[in-house]
């Protein structure tokens, strides 16, 4: 069959508005970014990176700050430059501790300071202190002593300087304290690290305690001692110098 021209031509005027009406309802879909996507997203859509606390785990007092197991801030109280730790010989705590189903350590205090002072000067002040104490037992213990051999038991219970370096390469001197009271035995491990201002020093100080219970008193005041056995109390030592190693002073 054959057709005129006017018909081809009105056939294909027809198709062409048909293909164009079409193009209109159906767009040619192209191809978008991911970029493109995401924008077109609500805001609230928009997955956003988890906010990690990098604190979660560090006791921070002013300048000086520490890592100490994230449930120590939790269960811990602070107060003034200390975070106390009460019933650590309990759970949860005691599994925070090293030895826990010893239960030799009841409590911890963890102090952090900076002070207008010396670390020579700082050190006569916990030595000045492990002597009250002292002498307070000796006065409940109804002992009549003299200044020389107090003198003597008091640097008999605290230890030689040591060197320690923290991981941010601040170098002081470690101490290993005995504080020994009539109803509490302490076992104190102290870092003092000097300024570069003169008079001035930082300082970290761990105190592991125990209550005393007995009503007799011993006529050798070592025999209430925190940590009776030699091993044990290595192991709490370098539990603490690991935590030391985590010191930062941001000055």
């Amino acid at each position: 069959m054959k057709y005129s021209p006017l018909f081809v031509s009105l056939l294909f005027v027809f198709s062409s508005i048909s293909a164009f009406s079409q193009a209109k309802k159906e767009p040619v879909k192209e191809k978008k970014s991911l970029l493109d996507k995401v924008s077109e997203l609500p805001d609230v859509l928009i997955s956003q990176k988890e906010k990690v606390d990098t604190n979660a785990s560090r006791f921070i007092q002013d300048i000086l700050s520490i890592e100490v197991p994230p449930i120590w801030k939790e269960k811990g109280v602070m107060l003034f430059n200390d975070l106390k730790l009460n019933k650590t010989d309990k759970e949860p705590l005691n599994t925070s501790l090293p030895l826990p189903a010893k239960k030799i350590i009841q409590g911890v205090t963890i102090t952090l300071n900076s002070i207008k002072k010396s670390p020579a000067d700082k050190k006569a002040m916990t030595v000045a202190s492990i002597k009250s104490h002292l002498v307070a037992f000796y006065k409940d213990a109804g002992t009549k002593v003299d200044q020389k051999e107090l003198d003597e038991q008091v640097n008999s219970m605290i230890s030689a300087p040591q060197s320690f370096t923290t991981s941010q390469g601040k170098t002081g001197d470690l101490y290993f304290i005995n504080d020994i009271q009539t109803q509490q035995s302490s076992y104190i491990i102290l870092l003092i690290v000097p300024d570069a201002v003169p008079n001035f020093c930082h300082f970290v100080q761990f105190q592991y305690y125990r209550f005393i219970y007995e009503t007799t008193i011993p006529e050798d005041v070592m025999e209430w001692k925190t940590f009776v056995y030699p091993d044990e109390q290595e192991v709490y030592v370098n539990f603490t110098k690991d935590i030391l190693k985590t010191l930062v002073i941001n000055k």
